[in-house]
C-alpha cells in the first residue's frame, strides 16, 4: 500500500493547518491519552532555523477542535542551548499559559533505559518516559544539513536523545572508551554520541524506538546551506506537508532540495523498515 503525503499552500498556519487537519482525519487515528509535539528548537535562533511557534499553535488549536481527552505536552531537547532558553526566546512558553498544557525538557525528563536489538549502533538508550504510549506530532522544518545532507522528521528525533556522559553527569563514555569534557556539554552538546556513533546509523536508530506517528512539517520557508547558518529558501518552499510516514514525508522533502532518497544513507537505512522512501503518493489539499 501506497503511503499518503498530503500537502497544501501556504497562506497563514491558522488556515493551512485546518485544511491538513481535515485531510488527515486524525481523530480516527489518535488512541494514546498523551499526546506529544515535537517541534524542531535545535537552538534558541528563530524561524527557518526552528519551528515556528504559530504553526505549534495552530496544530493544538486543531487537536482541541476534535473534542478528544488526550492530554497534551510539547516536548524538545534542543543540541545547541539550554532547551528552556529555546523555548522561552521563541515563544513556546506562551503556549503554556495560553492553553493550560505541559511543556517539557526533554534533556531534564525523566528516563528508561531500553534494548533493540534492530539498531544498528544504539542497541540501548535511555529513553524518555513521556514518550512510552504517546502519540507523536513530529513539526520539523526542512533545511539542509552539515552531516545528514537533509534534516526533516527522522533527523528531528535527534532531540529525544541524551548523551550518557551528560547523563552521567559528565563521566566517561564506557562503551567506547571516550572521554568527554564537562564543558562541551556546558555548551549544550547533549547530543555527543550520535555524532560519535554516526549520525546517519542514530538517525535511523532513534527512530526504530520511536517512529513519530505524525509528521506536520513546517515548509512555510525551509533553509539552504545548513542546519543552523543557513539561508532562508529564496523562493520559500511555501507549503505545510504531513505524513503518517516520516520516512515518505523525508525523500519527497529531499527530492524539494534536488537530491534523490537514494544518496541520503538514513534514508536507504530505513526504506521498508520504517516507512516508505519511493512508494508514496502526493494528495494536494
Amino acid at each position: 500500500m501506497k503511503s499518503k503525503i498530503f500537502i497544501t499552500d501556504f497562506d497563514t498556519y491558522e488556515k493551512s493547518i485546518k485544511r491538513i487537519f481535515k485531510a488527515l482525519k486524525i481523530k480516527e487515528k489518535i488512541k494514546e491519552d498523551k499526546i506529544v509535539i515535537k517541534p524542531n528548537l535545535t537552538i534558541n535562533k528563530k524561524p527557518p532555523t526552528t519551528t515556528d511557534v504559530n504553526c505549534v499553535r495552530e496544530i493544538i488549536k486543531n487537536i482541541f477542535d476534535l473534542k478528544i481527552r488526550s492530554k497534551i505536552f510539547i516536548a524538545e531537547g534542543s543540541g545547541g542551548c539550554d532547551t528552556l532558553k529555546a523555548f522561552k526566546e521563541l515563544g513556546y512558553k506562551e503556549l503554556e499559559k495560553e492553553f493550560d498544557i505541559k511543556i517539557i525538557d526533554l534533556n531534564r525528563a525523566k528516563r528508561i533505559r531500553i534494548k533493540n536489538e534492530s539498531a544498528i549502533a544504539l542497541k540501548q538508550i535511555y529513553f524518555p518516559k513521556i514518550l512510552l504510549n504517546s502519540f507523536l506530532i513530529n513539526v520539523p522544518v526542512p533545511k539542509e544539513h552539515s552531516s545528514a545532507i537533509i534534516t526533516n522528521s527522522l533527523k528531528n528525533m535527534f532531540g529525544i536523545y541524551l548523551s550518557k556522559g551528560y547523563i552521567a553527569e559528565w563521566g566517561i563514555l564506557k562503551n567506547i572508551g571516550v572521554i568527554v569534557s564537562r564543558n562541551v556539554f556546558a555548551r549544550g552538546w547533549s547530543k555527543a554520541d550520535l555524532h560519535i556513533f554516526g549520525v546517519h546509523k542514530s538517525i535511523h536508530d532513534l527512530n526504530i524506538y520511536k517512529k513519530p506517528d505524525l509528521t506536520i512539517c513546517d515548509a512555510r520557508i525551509g533553509q539552504k546551506g545548513n542546519e543552523i547558518d543557513g539561508f532562508p529558501c529564496n523562493p520559500p518552499i511555501n507549503k505545510i506537508i504531513a505524513s503518517y510516514d516520516p520516512v515518505a514525508c523525508d525523500s519527497y522533502v529531499a527530492k524539494i532540495f534536488g537530491w534523490d532518497w537514494k544518496e541520503i544513507e538514513y534514508l536507504r537505512y530505513c526504506n521498508k523498515k520504517i516507512g516508505n522512501a519511493e512508494n508514496y503518493e502526493i494528495i494536494e489539499v
